[in-house]
C-alpha cells in the first residue's frame, strides 16, 4: 500500500470512529443526560410530546381518577373552553366560587339592584387574582371601596383572550354597566396556541384550548378538539395530541420525520433556531404577524359584543408581567404603547394601562418599591389595591357611577 493510500485509510478510520462516537453520544448518552426533556431552563423539542415527570404524573393521576370515578379529583375540563372553574353550592367549605363559577363566595342576582353599579371582568390569572386569596383580588377590594358596586370576577388561570371572549359569550353581560377585558401581555402568544405544552414548554398542566382564526375578515373558532377529558388524556398518553391539534398551531414544531427526533443534535438545533421566537415582546413588535393581528381582532370583537349586550363601557385592562413592569419602570421600555395602546385608541376602545398606576405606586416612596406590589409573578394584595383604586377612578371619571 502506497503512503497516500495508507494515510487516506487512517483518515477514513479516524472519521468513522469520530462519527461512531458522535452517534453513541447523540443517540444513547445525551438522551440519558437529558432524560427530563430539558437543558437548563429550556425544554427540548418536540414540544407538546416531551413532558416533564410532574406533568406525566398529573396526567396519570387524572386518568386514574376518571377510571375510579373520583369526582372533584380532576381538573375542571370543558370541551368548549378547555378548562373552567365549577360552580359551588352555598354550603361548600371553603366556597371559592359562587353559583355562576365567578371567584368568591358572594352570589349575584340576575338583575342588579336599583341604584347599584355592576362591573364584570373576564381574563386570565391577573384578572383572577392568582397567588392571593379571593378577598385580596382587585374586584373584592373594589367592592369594599364602593358598597353599592358589584364586581363579579370571571378570570381564569392560564386563559388566553380567546377563552375569555368565549366565556363572556357563555355567561353574558349579566346586566352589567361595565365589562372589563383583562389582557396580560403574554396573552398574545396564547391566542395562537391550541395545546398548552407547545407554548408553555416547561411546567403547567397539559391542556387543549380553542383558538380563533380570521377568515374573510371575521373571527372563526377552532374548537379545543376533545369531547371529554378521557379522550384528551388518552391522546396525551399515546402521544397523538400534538399531531391532532397541529392545524393552525402557531407553536408547532418543524414537520420532521419521526426518526429524526431521536437525535439530540437535531432537537438542540431546533431549540436554537426558535430562540427568541417565544418572547411575547417580539410578537407585539411584529406589526404584520398573526399573533398581533388576531389579538387586536379579538379585543375589538370583545368590546363590540359587550356594548351590544348592554354594557355602557368595555375597557381593556392591560396587565404587565413583573419583568415587563420592571423594564417599563427602570428602562422606560413600554414596548406595547404603539402596537396595543395606540392601536386600541385608533379603534375607539378605551384601555387602562395598569403599568402606569402601578409605576406611580412603586415610585411614591423615597425608595423604589416593586416587591410590595407583587406576590411572586402576580400582583400582591397591595398591587391589587392599586388596580382597584385605578378602576374606581376611571369609572368615576367616565361618569359611569350612579350619583
Amino acid at each position: 500500500m502506497t503512503l497516500p493510500r495508507a494515510r487516506f485509510a487512517r483518515t477514513a478510520r479516524s472519521l468513522a470512529l469520530v462519527l461512531a462516537a458522535f452517534l453513541v453520544v447523540d443517540l444513547l448518552v445525551a438522551p440519558w443526560l437529558l432524560r427530563e426533556g430539558r437543558i437548563g431552563v429550556h425544554a427540548l423539542p418536540p414540544h407538546g410530546t416531551t413532558l416533564d415527570s410532574e406533568q406525566w404524573g398529573e396526567v396519570r393521576r387524572r386518568r386514574a381518577a376518571l377510571d375510579n370515578e373520583l369526582r372533584g379529583a380532576t381538573t375542571p375540563f370543558d370541551a368548549e373552553l378547555g378548562w373552567v372553574a365549577l360552580p359551588q353550592p352555598p354550603d361548600a367549605n371553603p366556597r371559592r366560587f359562587n353559583a355562576l363559577a365567578a371567584r368568591g363566595p358572594r352570589d349575584y342576582a340576575d338583575a342588579k339592584p336599583a341604584g347599584a353599579l355592576r362591573i364584570v371582568s373576564f381574563g386570565d390569572s391577573f384578572t383572577y387574582g392568582a397567588e392571593v386569596p379571593w378577598d385580596a383580588s382587585w374586584q373584592a377590594q373594589l367592592e369594599m371601596l364602593e358598597s353599592e358596586w358589584e364586581v363579579p370576577n370571571f378570570g381564569v388561570n392560564g386563559y388566553g383572550t380567546d377563552q375569555a371572549l368565549l366565556r363572556f359569550r357563555r355567561v353574558g353581560a349579566l346586566d352589567a354597566d361595565v365589562v372589563c377585558i383583562g389582557l396580560m401581555l403574554d396573552n398574545i402568544g396564547r391566542n395562537v396556541n391550541r395545546y398548552k405544552p407547545c407554548l408553555a414548554t416547561l411546567g403547567g398542566s397539559p391542556a387543549a384550548k380553542p383558538r380563533f382564526r380570521i377568515e374573510n375578515g371575521a373571527l372563526e373558532v377552532l374548537p379545543a378538539g376533545f369531547a371529554s377529558e378521557r379522550e384528551l388524556l388518552d391522546a396525551i398518553l399515546e402521544g397523538s395530541v400534538a399531531r391532532r391539534l397541529r392545524e393552525r398551531e402557531f407553536w408547532a414544531d418543524p414537520d420532521l420525520p419521526d426518526w429524526l427526533w431521536h437525535s439530540t443534535a437535531v432537537r438542540l438545533g431546533v431549540l436554537a433556531n426558535e430562540r427568541g421566537r417565544r418572547n411575547h415582546r417580539t410578537l407585539w413588535l411584529d406589526a404584520n404577524g398573526e399573533p398581533l393581528q388576531l389579538t387586536l381582532a379579538i379585543l375589538e370583537s370583545f368590546h363590540r359584543e359587550a356594548l351590544a349586550a348592554g354594557a355602557r363601557a368595555a375597557p381593556v385592562l392591560i396587565w404587565p408581567s413583573r419583568p415587563d413592569f420592571t423594564g417599563a419602570l427602570i428602562r422606560g421600555d413600554r414596548y406595547w404603547q404603539a402596537p396595543l395602546v395606540d392601536a386600541l385608541a385608533a379603534r375607539g376602545i378605551p384601555c387602562l394601562d395598569l403599568s402606569l398606576a402601578l409605576g406611580a405606586a412603586a415610585t411614591s416612596k423615597r425608595v423604589l418599591d416593586i416587591d410590595s406590589l407583587f406576590q411572586n409573578m402576580h400582583l400582591s394584595r397591595a398591587g391589587n389595591a392599586v388596580v382597584a383604586r385605578e378602576v374606581q377612578r376611571w369609572i368615576r371619571a367616565q361618569g359611569l357611577a350612579p350619583r
